[in-house]
């Protein structure tokens, strides 16, 4: 008998065995084994590689999400996660390369004195100019440095600060590179740093740590108040004083100072200062004539005037004992130490507006900066 037509029209096929909805128990034996099944060894082979797949990915987005990935591959400037990313990823070799090459930059200073010889360090400004710190020259009878390539070469200074510690000296025939000079600005509290020092030729010492600290008022050793100075957990060498501390690019970022271990000097105050003793021998800074205690006891700080200089530019502003600075142009004022600092990397003459608590009322009160009785360089250790 010719097959019936299906529901579609074409003429039907015996169903196949296993084309049914239920089986009787006996029967699963058999059609289990009718089911290919892949071997052992490459099913777990295929589960090794999607682990190894979703590693793979996994690190990826880890990297991508701390900026490691980000542009030319270097982790972004002023980072607080550096630390950490540069440590793992970069190593100690990327932290030597970077020793060695600021490092033709950075030289031993020798300061002899009567008294005795002194050592620190110091970086190349280009054109036969070094910086380094001023209480290391002070007293000295002769100043002479040594070159990463070994030589010794006499040296005499230009010019000092101490209200900054500092002292450009003149080097003749140096033939060095100039240190590249970045921006303290991006720098945070956990900010990776570098501290690069010499004590001649290729014996150098480097200690790597944090910023602990920004816009520190600290006691120098002679007494001297240097403000706006970062603070630092580096391991410093007693030759550190006029070293360069370096951020994760290299770029010189402050000087380490000699009077105050475990501080340096933001980049950006040194190379004015350095400017200005490079060009007259002296370094200028800016006055305001007020003495001022922090305003504790107010939102936000402050500073809070408790005495004027008779006739100098606070009092010839208008301002009075009791007013409370909370900001001097840009550049807001939590504290004395703010103040003082904001005050100190202007010029004299330079105008500036203060933003000033008077009781509940603010106020905004401009003043021309007169200029601070410069400091005796003798009174140096």
């Amino acid at each position: 008998m010719p097959d019936e037509p299906d529901e579609k029209g074409g003429s039907g096929l015996p169903p196949h065995q296993l084309d049914r909805v239920w089986f009787h128990p006996s029967e699963l034996g058999g059609s289990a084994t009718t089911r290919s099944e892949p071997p052992r060894e490459r099913r777990d082979w295929g589960v090794a590689a999607v682990a190894a797949i979703c590693g793979v990915v996994a690190t990826l987005v880890v990297l991508g999400a701390s900026g490691v990935l980000d542009g030319d591959g270097s982790p972004p400037a002023g980072s607080s996660a550096l630390a950490p990313t540069f440590a793992a990823l970069a190593g100690t070799d990327q932290t030597a390369t970077l020793v060695a090459t600021v490092g033709a930059s950075v030289m031993a200073v020798r300061a002899t004195s009567a008294a005795g010889t002194g050592t620190g360090s110091g970086i190349a400004l280009g054109g036969d100019r070094v910086l380094t710190n001023a209480s290391l020259v002070v007293r000295a009878d002769t100043v002479n440095v040594t070159t990463a390539d070994g030589r010794v070469l006499s040296a005499s200074v230009v010019g000092s600060d101490a209200a900054s510690d500092l002292t450009v000296l003149l080097v003749e025939d140096a033939r060095v590179p100039a240190a590249h000079l970045g921006t303290a600005d991006d720098l945070t509290v956990g900010s990776w740093v570098l501290a690069v020092g010499s004590a001649g030729g290729e014996r150098r010492w480097a200690s790597q740590g944090v910023v602990s600290g920004l816009g520190e008022l600290v006691a120098g050793a002679d007494g001297t108040l240097l403000p706006g100075l970062l603070g630092t957990d580096v391991d410093a060498s007693p030759s550190a004083g006029g070293g360069p501390l370096l951020d994760e690019r290299g770029g010189v970022v402050a000087i380490l100072s000699r009077s105050a271990p475990g501080h340096a000097l933001p980049i950006d105050v040194a190379r004015d200062v350095a400017e200005q003793l490079s060009a007259t021998g002296h370094a200028r800074h800016g006055w305001l004539g007020v003495a001022a205690a922090d305003a504790v006891e107010r939102a936000g700080g402050g500073a809070q005037i408790s005495g004027l200089t008779s006739g100098g530019p606070a009092e010839a502003a208008g301002l009075l004992a009791g007013d409370v600075v909370s900001a001097l142009g840009d550049d807001r004022v939590a504290d004395v130490a703010d103040l003082i600092a904001a005050v100190a990397r202007r010029r004299p003459g330079d105008p500036v507006t203060l933003t000033v608590w008077r009781g509940t009322e603010r106020t905004r009160v401009s003043v021309k900066l007169g200029e601070r009785a410069p400091l005796d360089v003798s009174l140096g250790p």
